[in-house]
């Protein structure tokens, strides 16, 4: 057999006991990069977590501030609306009291024309009875002018009538005729007496029918200015001044 060198005995010695210093050393390498491996995946997990609370965290801020800013817009929207709604309100209702103002000077104003009116119609109603009392008092002095024309102008016709018969009867006496021609002279006398006196009386007649005729129509005058009058006052007045006027003429 042959001898194994020394060297080579020493060599496998050196080569065994690095062989298990090496395989130590890579088991003990192999446990810490285990244990950076673990802590790192730990720190990471922890890191992962802190980041998820951070975001969920910045997320509930952002939510909180995103609520209040809608908050705050809403308020201001609803205090602008407010503020809106208050300004029409007090628009209209100084609308409504201008309107009122308005309403009740109108009012004023009709009831102010109302008392015009009235008090005009009343001094036209009187006026027009005046008027008509003035002219029935003109055709009653007129008619007693006229009647006593008539009556003078027939009383003087029955006077030249009388005295005409009574120089007939005296010229038949003193000349002694009588007869036929005396008494046609007499009856001529009587009938033209009576035919004079007649024609007085038509004139007389005719005279009273226009008198009539103008009675009428200052009466007819007299309704008409009334009516007139009536006319610009309101209908639940007139029956008051129409009862007020009827009383005057009474």
């Amino acid at each position: 057999m042959y001898d194994i060198p020394l060297w080579v005995v020493y060599a496998g010695l050196i080569i065994s006991a690095a062989s298990a210093t090496y395989g130590g050393v890579s088991s003990y390498q192999n446990s810490k990069a285990q244990q950076s491996a673990a802590k790192y995946k730990m720190d990471f997990d922890a890191m992962q977590s802190y980041r998820n609370q951070q975001f969920q965290t910045m997320a509930m801020l952002n939510e909180h501030r995103q609520f209040t800013a809608e908050m705050g817009f809403k308020g201001q929207q609803l205090a602008y609306q407010t503020e809106a709604f208050n300004q029409d309100v007090a628009f209209k209702q100084q609308q409504l009291e201008y309107e009122l103002g308005q309403h009740e000077a109108q009012l004023q104003f009709e009831h102010l024309q109302q008392i015009a009116d009235i008090d005009y119609a009343g001094k036209s109603m009187k006026a027009a009875h005046d008027a008509s009392l003035i002219d029935m008092e003109l055709l009653d002095q007129e008619w007693t002018e006229i009647s006593s024309q008539a009556s003078t102008e027939a009383f003087e016709r029955k006077r030249q009538g009388m005295k005409e018969q009574a120089q007939i009867r005296v010229s038949q006496g003193e000349s002694g005729i009588f007869g036929n021609t005396a008494l046609k002279e007499l009856a001529n006398s009587v009938m033209q007496q009576s035919w004079d006196t007649g024609i007085v009386g038509w004139n007389l007649k005719n005279k009273g029918k226009q008198q009539d005729a103008k009675i009428k129509k200052v009466a007819a005058t007299e309704v008409s200015m009334v009516n007139k009058a009536l006319s610009s006052v309101p209908k639940h007045i007139q029956g008051q001044m129409s009862g007020a006027y009827a009383g005057l003429t009474i």
